[in-house]
């Protein structure tokens, strides 16, 4: 169980609470942009927060510790792999588990490795820039027990509208795999997830 009380985060504000079951999706909307990135950083107990005040009982990676097979999935534009803050987001999520992640150059020599660089939907184009592919293809081959994967769309492309995307986190699931989505618009997860949890405003 996650659990936010008096949340009050930008346009956020109310109490949140949301637990993260293998088998099952739970998508969490309700920030965007720098906010959510801050409120990560809050989540994963990297850093305590400023301009608002927040308690969060059940920080990620002791809840991921409890829940073998979980996946941790964000869609906020803002986390620049190349970012300091970001990279010590991954190693601090990664304390939980075996994690294994992939950002730009690590995702490139995978895809060479694995030959799946030669798949009919990247040469058709339908999926734009890297993250579409990773989730698409990356993604399977990487579940494992305690698996946490931080997964960021490109900007301008919401990662909850890409179909494949929506199969992927649908399979995710019925494999046992617990999957939390925070994304300001749910968009077509609304219909495959088993509960919505909503923290403030979602434009």
């Amino acid at each position: 169980m996650i659990t936010a009380s008096n949340l009050k985060w930008g346009k956020a504000s109310g109490p949140v609470s949301f637990s993260v079951v293998p088998g099952r999706m739970t998508v969490v909307t309700g920030y965007s942009g720098s906010e959510g990135e801050d409120l990560l950083q809050v989540m994963a107990g990297i850093r305590k927060p400023s301009g608002g005040s927040i308690e969060i009982c059940g920080a990620i990676p002791g809840a991921f510790q409890t829940a073998p097979g979980a996946l941790f999935l964000s869609a906020a534009p803002s986390l620049d792999p190349a970012r300091p803050a970001y990279r010590q987001l991954l190693s601090r999520l990664s304390a939980c588990g075996r994690p294994r992640t992939a950002v730009r150059g690590e995702l490139d020599d995978w895809l060479a490795r694995s030959g799946l660089e030669k798949d009919a939907r990247i040469r058709s184009g339908r999926l734009p820039g890297w993250i579409p592919r990773f989730m698409t293809l990356a993604l399977p081959a990487l579940l494992s027990p305690r698996v946490l994967a931080v997964c960021e769309p490109l900007e301008g492309v919401p990662l909850v509208r890409i179909p494949d995307v929506v199969g992927i986190l649908v399979d995710a699931r019925t494999a046992g795999c617990a999957v939390a989505v925070l994304s300001v618009n749910p968009g077509e997860l609304a219909a495959e997830a088993d509960s919505i949890v909503s923290i403030g405003a979602t434009g």
